[in-house]
């Protein structure tokens, strides 16, 4: 009698959950593919050229002829499981990838619930996971086995040096093993498409690292064993969208005033070029007048 009540328990649990899943899923799929054809159909945003890379890199041709991209061509392995899809199907699915690989890496990092939901609100992560970046995919490469997980978090350095230098320092005996894939991969690359990496460091338009100074706050954060947030310190390039990473590492108050400040500076950058043109105008009005007041003097 026990056994059919823990079943009976158990199943009425699961069925709320598959819904819910459904649920949230239908809803991502359906925002993102009114936001992509209404909004993003003309704009060249990250995940198109990932696309247009990876169909490249299919094709037997050189990716890395695709403006603006300079990552390591093993990432693209993910992308080739859309290439046969519409661009706002294999979108769309990337949101809702996104949503939920945020949410996992949230909870592999043993994060309050209230951090990762006021991580995933905040502006960079809405807007890296708008633009279909790739930070939650690298980053979920923390919980694989180390020299595959290394492979993964090589592909975006600005955002796992932290993890990066904690792992050869862990695994010096054995650093072989742990770069191996990551040096047959790179080497392979070269040969195919030649040295790729010397133009990564004009592959930034808006670059908002604090490098040099925020070393020293990286090394602080490594000797507190906060390696993953201690990485956004020690790149000399990180777009803002990277820094919304952070967010899911850090306890509920902090990232809830984070989340928020976000969007306050958000609205302040958005706001500030239509005050100024305001004050400007204001201004062209009152020496409008003042001449006028003189001329009829």
């Amino acid at each position: 009698m026990n056994s059919i009540r823990t079943v009976s328990v158990q199943q009425d649990t699961i069925t709320p959950t598959i819904i819910s899943f459904v649920v949230i899923f239908a809803l991502l799929f359906y925002t993102s593919s009114f936001l992509y054809l209404h909004y993003l159909t003309n704009v060249n945003i990250d995940f198109k050229v990932y696309m247009n890379a990876a169909k490249y890199m299919l094709q037997g041709s050189n990716p890395y002829t695709v403006t603006n991209f300079f990552n390591p061509t093993w990432i693209l392995s993910i992308f080739l499981l859309f290439v046969n899809l519409p661009i706002q199907y294999s979108y769309s699915l990337w949101f809702v990838f996104s949503f939920f690989g945020y949410w996992l890496l949230g909870y592999k990092l043993k994060s309050h619930p209230i951090t990762i939901l006021a991580a995933l609100l905040s502006f960079p992560v809405l807007q890296g996971i708008i633009w279909g970046q790739l930070d939650w995919f690298v980053l979920l490469g923390m919980f694989l086995p180390k020299p595959i997980g290394f492979l993964l978090l090589a592909t975006k350095p600005q955002i796992t040096t932290g993890i990066l230098l904690l792992w050869i320092y862990e695994e010096r005996k054995n650093l072989l093993k742990l770069l191996l894939p990551t040096i047959v991969c790179t080497i392979l690359s070269v040969i195919l498409y030649g040295f790729w990496f010397v133009d990564i460091q004009t592959s930034l338009v808006t670059n908002t690292s604090i490098w040099p100074w925020g070393i020293i706050i990286g090394i602080i954060l490594m000797l507190k064993k906060q390696h993953f947030v201690a990485s956004a310190f020690f790149s000399p390039f990180l777009s803002i969208q990277s820094w919304g990473n952070i967010l899911f590492a850090i306890k509920p108050k902090y990232a809830i005033m984070l989340s928020v400040a976000s969007w306050i500076l958000w609205s302040y950058t958005i706001w500030k070029p239509v005050t100024t043109l305001f004050q400007n105008s204001m201004q062209g009005l009152c020496n409008v007048l003042h001449d006028v007041n003189l001329t009829n003097r």
